[in-house]
């Protein structure tokens, strides 16, 4: 799908009886404080697994809310853009809680988008090598 040489990437999406298809939005439990909950988006490498069947049943709430759960390819820049405008604070990436910044930072950096200071200079790669 991605023609830059990045891996696919798919996300969690709501979609309406509409046809309105939008990147889930996600109340993500606190690990010490269950009551405390983060925004947050689901993102995975690929299109099926055990983490997507997991966010599937876990988030029903989502879609008795916000519509239809389903799994959709997503580009980097859509990614990118959707973690722009929500500012999430968390994204669960193939299940595994990482900080949204650290995720919009990769982005930014995989598409060659110029980058202030980097938060992850000392930090392995979460993803990106197809």
């Amino acid at each position: 799908m991605n023609t830059k040489g990045l891996a696919d990437l798919y996300a969690l999406y709501t979609a309406n009886e509409h046809g309105a298809e939008e990147i889930a939005l996600l109340e993500i439990p606190g690990k010490n404080e269950p009551a405390n909950k983060a925004v947050g988006v689901a993102v995975y490498m690929t299109p099926d697994g055990k983490a997507q069947h997991e966010h599937l049943l876990k988030f029903r709430n989502v879609a008795a809310q916000q519509g239809m759960l389903v799994v959709y390819p997503v580009t980097h820049e859509e990614l990118l853009e959707a973690l722009q405008r929500h500012r999430p604070t968390s994204v669960l990436l193939e299940g595994q809680e990482v900080p949204a910044r650290v995720m919009l930072e990769q982005l930014k950096e995989a598409l060659g988008l110029l980058i202030k200071h980097s938060l992850i200079r000392n930090r392995k790669r979460i993803f990106w090598e197809p």
